[in-house]
């Protein structure tokens, strides 16, 4: 083509021939009216028709067959009786039922954010609460600790002849 032609007259340029430069300036001259001819401004704004090819007379045989018909319905394209279905209608469908899944998901995910948060809270309380309590225990043994180091091995001294004891005697209370 065109690329073949450009090639022959850069070959021809070169071997430097006055008689074959007038032949190609005549050529070069009409290869750059042909060129200056093809004009493609303004195919921008051409407007071309849609095509449906579901629409089309001639394909109907073609998408009326059975395999075809399932695939088209499980596309959306048309519905289970075989009319064709408005695919800008559906976009919108579509477009309103996927946010209703974000919404869904965004809540899903709050509900399982807050549940977490919760489980948290109440493992922090579970261990605050063990530290209180092991805390109170230590306080209590050393309450304990500091009573038998001034009273002596059996804690607090009582009148001990108000208590009576199985045994009798002087025997001390049992410690738990």
């Amino acid at each position: 083509g065109v690329n073949k032609n450009c090639k022959k007259l850069r070959e021809k340029k070169m071997s430097g021939s006055p008689r074959k430069k007038r032949g190609i300036n005549k050529q070069e001259k009409r290869l750059k009216a042909r060129e200056e001819g093809f004009n493609l401004s303004g195919i921008h704004r051409a407007h071309l028709p849609t095509y449906d090819a579901l629409s089309d007379s001639h394909l109907r045989e073609f998408f009326e067959s059975k395999h075809v018909r399932s695939v088209l319905y499980r596309c959306g394209l048309i519905d289970a009786e075989g009319r064709i279905l408005d695919i800008d209608h559906n976009k919108a469908k579509l477009a309103i039922i996927e946010q209703e899944f974000t919404n869904a998901e965004r809540e899903e995910f709050r509900r399982l954010m807050e549940e977490h948060e919760m489980q948290r809270k109440m493992s922090i309380k579970r261990k605050e609460s063990r530290i209180e309590e092991e805390r109170r225990r230590k306080q209590a043994q050393s309450k304990m600790a500091k009573a038998r180091s001034i009273y002596g091995g059996g804690g607090p001294r009582t009148n001990r002849s108000s208590h009576s004891y199985s045994s009798g005697g002087n025997a001390s209370p049992r410690q738990h």
